[in-house]
């Protein structure tokens, strides 16, 4: 795990990332881990969760077929495109609403361990379409400003 702070983090201070984006792993949907994970252990501060981006609500709550993520807020960035999830939320902890503008101050609810959750924890997935294919998926860390990469931590 890695300690970093970002000035787009969805945790808006310090936090530890545990699993990065591609980790192979069979159980797995699509064979690999497809995205970050920000887990409490890791947090200084409150759980709250905020947007990475500038954009739009497109959906909150418990997902059609998604119910191992929990409760969750999805977001499409304003100009890319690029849809953001928020996952596995406190159960009505959501403060958005579908069609609102969000920005990177907007809180969206609070970092918890509904669904299919091993620890209380944010799972943030980033995809090129809202289908979420297992070949749509991006890796998230640029859009949170974790630049560098090094093995399985990611560092400023």
């Amino acid at each position: 795990m890695a300690t970093v702070q970002s000035s787009v983090s969805p945790l808006h201070g310090t936090c530890t990332i545990g699993q990065p984006y591609g980790n192979a792993n069979p159980r797995y949907h699509c064979g690999f881990h497809t995205g970050i994970d920000f887990p409490a252990s890791g947090v200084s501060g409150s759980l709250d969760i905020y947007s990475v981006c500038s954009g739009t609500v497109i959906a909150t709550g418990v997902l059609s077929g998604l119910s191992s993520l929990g409760w969750e807020v999805l977001i499409q960035e304003s100009g890319s495109g690029i849809f953001y999830r928020f996952c596995h939320l406190v159960a009505n902890s959501i403060t958005v609403s579908v069609g609102q503008s969000v920005n990177t101050s907007t809180k969206l609810g609070v970092m918890g361990q509904t669904g299919n959750a091993d620890g209380v924890h944010l799972h943030l997935e980033c995809s090129s379409t809202q289908a979420w294919n297992c070949n749509t998926f991006l890796n998230p860390r640029k859009s949170v400003r974790f630049w560098k990469y090094k093995g399985n931590c990611y560092c400023l």
